[in-house]
């Protein structure tokens, strides 16, 4: 799916962003476990730059073009529910009266 609720930067970029957030996240836990039992709070400065890039991508998020989507989504899953309802009265119809037929 792409990405079509962000704002001020594009794809790409974001992309990356999300990468190097993964990057800096995998770091500083392969760093905390490597440092179990020696200094427990070491890791924090590595949490925290993976924590500030993640908070840098969730501040580029458009609400507005994510409520949207959002919407578009809710639209598209009672459209759905609304075809399915109509199938199964049908056939139930036709298992009726074909039910009665024999």
């Amino acid at each position: 799916m792409r990405f079509i609720f962000k704002k001020n930067i594009s794809e790409v970029e974001f992309r990356k962003g999300y990468e190097l957030f993964r990057k800096k996240a995998v770091e500083a836990r392969t760093f905390e476990l490597s440092n179990i039992g020696k200094d427990p709070l070491a890791s924090i400065d590595k949490y925290l730059e993976a924590t500030l890039i993640a908070e840098n991508l969730l501040g580029s998020i458009d609400d507005d073009k994510l409520k949207e989507l959002q919407r578009m989504f809710q639209m598209h899953k009672w459209r759905e529910w609304i075809i399915a309802g109509i199938i199964g009265a049908l056939i139930g119809f036709f298992l009726n009266l074909i039910s009665k037929i024999f």
